[in-house]
């Protein structure tokens, strides 16, 4: 993990993409404010999920959640 995570995280209001869930799960970091790609089956269904997450702002927003209650 970079500092790249936690900026696009934190300060860019973006929903950052990580390789393997795993790994952010064991620091603490709340598993609805990222993306990770091993949680799909293929590429296919990642890519459809990130083109269904930005054209929804409910869902779009859903990852922006835990904002109101992490610390």
């Amino acid at each position: 993990m970079t500092e790249k995570f936690y900026e696009t995280l934190y300060s860019r209001m973006a929903v950052p993409i990580v390789l393997a869930r795993k790994y952010y799960q064991k620091l603490g970091i709340p598993d609805d404010s990222y993306i990770a790609i091993d949680d799909f089956e293929n590429l296919e269904d990642f890519v459809a999920e990130v083109n269904k997450i930005a054209n929804d702002k409910q869902l779009y927003l859903k990852y922006h959640k835990w904002r109101e209650t992490y610390r």
